[in-house]
């Protein structure tokens, strides 16, 4: 079996992509595996990415066009997360100071 990427490995155990589709994709982007989503992963986010790629909804569109669908989600996720936990450490960092008596 030739040695997949992580990416390549998660295409193909994760999301039940065939092997040679798998092995065909490469990594978006550098940092793309190693986004906090992928240790945060909702059940709602997985079904929609693990719908893009296997769902009847999307024969529309070539593979493609599927992953780059694909990736946008994963983006949009992360970044999500992302903004959620600053709004969460700002509102936990007001409630310090108001507490401490400074504003």
């Amino acid at each position: 079996m030739p040695k997949l990427t992580e990416y390549q490995h998660l295409l193909l155990t994760v999301f039940d992509r065939p092997m040679e589709e798998s092995k065909k994709q490469k990594v978006p982007e550098i940092k793309f595996m190693n986004f906090a989503i992928w240790k945060h992963l909702k059940e709602e986010e997985f079904d929609c990415l693990y719908g893009i790629l296997n769902s009847d909804l999307f024969n529309h569109l070539n593979m493609e066009q599927r992953y780059e669908l694909f990736y946008r989600n994963v983006i949009y996720y992360n970044n999500n997360r992302r903004r959620r936990k600053q709004r969460e450490y700002e509102l936990n960092a007001r409630k310090r100071r108001n507490k401490n008596g400074t504003i």
